[in-house]
C-alpha cells in the first residue's frame, strides 16, 4: 500500500444496492488496525531501482560510449598520415604561409563552386593589436574617401561630391524633401528642384563671393588657433585636417569636415570641429561683441540677421538658429562620419581666444 487513497471499492452483498453496505468500510479499517499493530510490508525488490550489474566503482556515472574517455588506451599511430614526405628543412611553417595556404583553398573552391574540407581543420590565425590606434585608419577605409583631404584644391574631391546631397546643402535638401511630402504649387516646385539641380549638382551658375573666399584662406589659420587654444586646457587633444567621407549606410551623402577632434578627457572622444570665418567678427573681437552692441556701434539686426539666435536671457551668450544652415551641417556632418559633438568655432583676426 503507497498510500490511503481508495480509487474504486464496490461490494456484491444485497445491501449495497441500497446504499448501505458496510463491508468496504469494514475492511478498511482492517487494514488500518493491521498497519499499526505489525507495520508496513517490505518493498518488493521489482519495485526497487536496479541494484545488479553495477560497476565495481560506484563514482563511475553511465553516459555515451562516444563521450567515454579511457585514460590508459593510448591511440597507436597511423604512419600513412603522420608521414611527411618533405625534407626536414621544408617541414617548418608560419602563421603566414599557411594563412596564404588558407585563403587560397578558399579561392580555389569558389571559383571550382565547390567546397573544401580542408577548410574545417585549417583555420586562419590572426595576431594581436591595438585596436586603439587603428580605429581611425579603420574609419578612413570606411568612411573617407582617399586623396581628398586638400578639399577644394583636389580633383578626387570635386569627383567624389558633385553628384551627392552635401552638408553645405543639407537644409536645402531637406526644404525639398518637405515639398514631396507637403506638395503646393507644381510649378513653383519644379523650379526649387531644378534650381537645385542645376547650382548643387550640374554646378551651373556657381560662384564664389568675398565673404566665401575670406572663410577660405583663413580656414587653416583659424584650425591652428583652435588646437593651441585647445592644447592649453588639453594638453593630449589631437585635431587633423580631413576630406571627403562617405557613409556606407547612405551612400548618396557626403560631407567634409573642417577638422577630426580626438579629446581624451571627453566621455566620447571623437568629435568634429567646423570653423566659420564671418564678416561680422572681421575687425570685432568675439569679447567685444556685446559691448559694441549696447554702444550700437553694430547693428543688432546685423547680428541676428545671420546665423545667431536673439538671447533668451540675459547672460550675452551666442547660440546657432536651429533653423540655420550651419545648424543643419553641423548635424549632417555628425550623422555621415558617426561622431557624437561638433565644435562649432567663429574664428576673428583680432582680439584673444573667447568662448561664447
Amino acid at each position: 500500500m503507497v498510500s490511503g487513497a481508495v480509487l474504486d471499492a464496490s461490494c456484491t452483498c444485497a445491501g449495497s444496492a441500497l446504499g448501505r453496505c458496510n463491508h468496504v468500510a469494514a475492511v478498511l479499517l482492517l487494514v488500518d488496525k493491521h498497519c499499526k499493530e505489525y507495520g508496513n510490508d517490505a518493498q518488493a525488490c521489482t519495485s526497487k531501482p536496479c541494484e545488479w550489474n553495477k560497476g565495481k566503482r560506484s563514482h563511475r556515472t553511465p553516459g555515451k560510449v562516444s563521450e567515454a574517455a579511457y585514460t590508459s588506451y593510448q591511440p597507436k599511430e597511423i604512419k600513412l598520415s603522420d608521414f611527411d614526405p618533405r625534407p626536414e628543412s621544408m617541414r617548418s611553417t608560419n602563421d603566414e604561409n599557411l594563412n596564404c595556404f588558407v585563403t587560397n583553398l578558399k579561392y580555389s573552391g569558389i571559383s571550382r563552386g565547390k567546397s573544401s574540407m580542408w577548410e574545417s581543420l585549417l583555420k586562419t590565425s590572426y595576431q594581436d593589436y591595438e585596436i586603439s590606434k587603428e580605429r581611425e585608419g579603420i574609419l578612413r577605409c570606411l568612411y573617407m574617401i582617399t586623396n581628398t583631404e586638400s578639399q577644394a584644391e583636389s580633383n578626387e574631391w570635386h569627383a567624389s561630391r558633385w553628384f551627392r546631397i552635401t552638408a553645405s546643402t543639407a537644409k536645402q535638401a531637406n526644404n525639398l524633401g518637405n515639398l514631396l511630402n507637403y506638395p503646393g504649387d507644381d510649378v513653383v516646385n519644379m523650379k526649387r528642384f531644378k534650381a537645385f539641380i542645376r547650382n548643387s549638382i550640374w554646378g551651373i551658375n556657381q560662384y564664389s563671393s568675398p565673404d566665401m573666399m575670406y572663410g577660405v584662406e583663413n580656414e587653416d589659420q583659424a584650425r591652428s588657433d583652435y588646437t593651441s587654444y585647445m592644447k592649453l586646457k588639453t594638453p593630449y587633444i589631437e585635431v587633423e585636417k580631413t576630406g571627403f567621407w562617405v557613409n556606407n549606410l547612405w551612400p548618396e551623402l557626403g560631407c567634409s569636415p573642417d577638422g577630426l577632434v580626438t579629446d581624451p578627457v571627453e566621455v566620447h572622444k571623437h568629435g568634429l570641429l567646423e570653423i566659420k570665418c564671418l564678416k561680422i567678427f572681421r575687425e570685432v573681437a568675439p569679447k567685444d561683441l556685446f559691448g559694441k552692441l549696447d554702444k550700437k556701434e553694430i547693428k543688432r539686426s546685423d547680428l541676428y540677421s545671420s546665423c545667431f539666435g536673439i538671447p533668451q536671457s540675459d547672460n550675452t551668450s551666442l547660440e546657432l538658429k536651429t533653423s540655420h544652415i550651419y545648424y543643419f551641417q553641423i548635424q549632417f556632418q555628425m550623422a555621415i562620419t558617426g561622431r557624437n559633438w561638433c565644435d562649432f568655432v567663429l574664428w576673428s583676426p583680432v582680439g584673444p581666444p573667447n568662448q561664447t
